[in-house]
């Protein structure tokens, strides 16, 4: 019994600890083992925003050191869609991963962590959205990308108050 009480215990404090207070989203998606296609965006519904403010949109993405990521950097296309725009508004990201002898700039041993903000949103509250991600890479298929995520979070009433 003490082993399910421990575990139990450990569920409720990642739980607790998993999202950010001021986070109107934070998310993580898998990628598929046989690769990412250019074709292929990864959605992620914003189901209501909290407050009124400006939003940090933070892109995240994972690779694996038994799977390496064959480039230094990769290219991104954002788009947002929220109701005060009629369409998606989209932005390419070129995101650095490696130094210029390789080196991995994520945080990690086996698994590398990386995370860029993207974009800095005037949101209202209640407005409910979609945050869209393809690569835009020449290769079709990227391999070694293992997990894309967001987070959203506020800043305040006005551009760069917390």
């Amino acid at each position: 019994m003490r082993g399910k009480a421990a575990l139990a215990a450990l569920v409720s404090v990642a739980l607790l600890c998993g999202c950010r207070p001021g986070a109107a989203k934070f998310a993580y998606k898998p990628l598929p083992p046989s690769g990412w296609d250019t074709a292929e965006a990864v959605s992620f519904p914003v189901d209501s925003i909290p407050a009124d403010g400006f939003y940090v949109l933070t892109i995240g993405l994972r690779t694996s050191a038994a799977r390496p990521y064959p480039y230094r950097g990769i290219t991104l296309r954002i788009g947002t869609r929220f109701p005060d725009t009629a369409q998606m508004r989209t932005k390419d990201l070129a995101l650095p991963l490696a130094d210029t002898r390789g080196d991995t700039e994520g945080n990690g041993t086996t698994l590398f962590q990386y995370e860029h903000t993207a974009d800095t949103l005037h949101l209202r509250r209640g407005e409910r959205g979609t945050i869209r991600i393809a690569h835009a890479m020449r290769d079709r298929v990227l391999t070694g990308i293992t997990d894309i995520g967001v987070r959203l979070e506020r800043l305040g009433t006005e551009q760069g108050t917390p």
